[in-house]
């Protein structure tokens, strides 16, 4: 097995058993407040607080080995690639939008003309 794979599969056993102990503590804090043990339930929620801090610690590392990795960096590339053709289909988009609304425009003037027209010709209307 590759070091990479090693070291994630190390990190994915340690988070793993780092929640199993939370759990397991959570449980013992429970029993000892139900059997109103301040000092075992201050102790165990220690015990958890520490574990939560491990916990985050770890999330922590995964970060910034993820922001050094260049998978990442390589799809952010990609991302901003397909971010910017976006654009420019949205850019397209816009120019298709003005031309039908200039065209519309023109024909709406061009039927206004025949409209005008008609009282001064008579054009047949086809059927």
């Amino acid at each position: 097995m590759p070091l990479n794979e090693r070291a994630q599969r190390l990190k994915i056993d340690t988070r793993e058993s780092i929640l199993a102990n939370i759990i397991a503590l959570r449980r013992q804090r429970k029993e000892a407040s139900q059997a109103a043990d301040a000092a075992s339930v201050n102790a165990l929620q220690a015990g958890i607080d520490t574990l939560l801090d491990l916990l985050d610690d770890l999330s922590f590392l995964s970060l910034e080995a993820l922001e050094d990795s260049a998978e990442l960096r390589q799809t952010i590339a990609e991302l901003k690639q397909a971010a910017d053709a976006l654009e420019d289909e949205a850019d397209n988009i816009t120019t298709v939008a003005e031309a039908l609304e200039k065209r519309a425009r023109i024909i709406d003037q061009a039927v206004e003309i025949i409209s005008k027209l008609r009282q001064f010709v008579p054009i047949p209307i086809p059927f």
